[in-house]
């Protein structure tokens, strides 16, 4: 998972995270993983804000291959026609809408960060703010649910309900790429029946749980 100040990226198959010079990032690791970081200049004017890219087959085995060389001298035409085609892929690669925004201070901050708890076990919906309604959430932030939620919506044209519902959309991805059945992750987004959570994850992201996977 990537984190900026804006806003949390997590990293699934076949996605990447693009990050413009000067924004500040972390990356936070569940358990062991392979990273591949590459540094573009010029960065590709496609992608002004960070955001979420599809990678796909051709880009991570360009990205390999970069990687493998090492730094790209441009004084190499080989390398130099490698640096543009892996800058083509980047700037034409799809922007995937999974990341979750972040307010930017004030109680709404302070509800998203009781909300995520910790943040080290991937994107985790804290176990104690699992229970915790809305209404709790509020009054930790010494403030109103409707102001909260007035706060969400002005910042991230997002109420709290629906930033939830997308923090624990994300979580189940997370636990449905680590094998856990369609079941489990229902469970783990809240929701009783597998059908119901694959029905509201089609109206949030157009596809289903396993294609969007796929």
């Amino acid at each position: 998972m990537v984190r900026t100040k804006a806003a949390v990226f997590p990293l699934i198959a076949g996605s990447g995270a693009w990050i413009p010079s000067g924004v500040a990032y972390s990356i936070e690791l569940a358990g062991p993983a392979e990273v591949r970081l590459l540094y573009l200049r010029p960065e590709p004017a496609a992608h002004a804000e960070p955001a979420l890219l599809e990678i796909t087959p051709l880009l991570r085995e360009l990205i390999a291959r970069t990687v493998a060389l090492g730094a790209l001298d441009g004084r190499v035409p080989a390398h130099r026609r490698l640096a543009g085609v892996v800058t083509d892929e980047v700037s034409a690669s799809r922007e995937i809408q999974l990341q979750l925004p972040l307010p930017a201070s004030g109680p709404a901050r302070a509800a998203a960060e009781i909300l995520l708890g910790d943040g080290t076990q991937t994107l985790h919906i804290d176990d104690v703010a699992q229970a915790l309604s809305i209404d709790d959430v509020a009054r930790l932030c010494g403030t109103s649910r409707r102001t909260l939620e007035r706060a969400f919506a002005r910042e991230l044209g997002i109420g709290l309900a629906a930033w939830l519902r997308r923090a624990r959309f994300i979580d189940a991805l997370y636990a449905l790429r680590s094998g856990a059945s369609v079941t489990a992750a229902a469970l783990e987004a809240g929701y009783a029946a597998p059908s119901a959570f694959i029905a509201a994850f089609r109206r949030e992201f157009a596809t289903t749980p396993g294609a969007y996977l796929k």
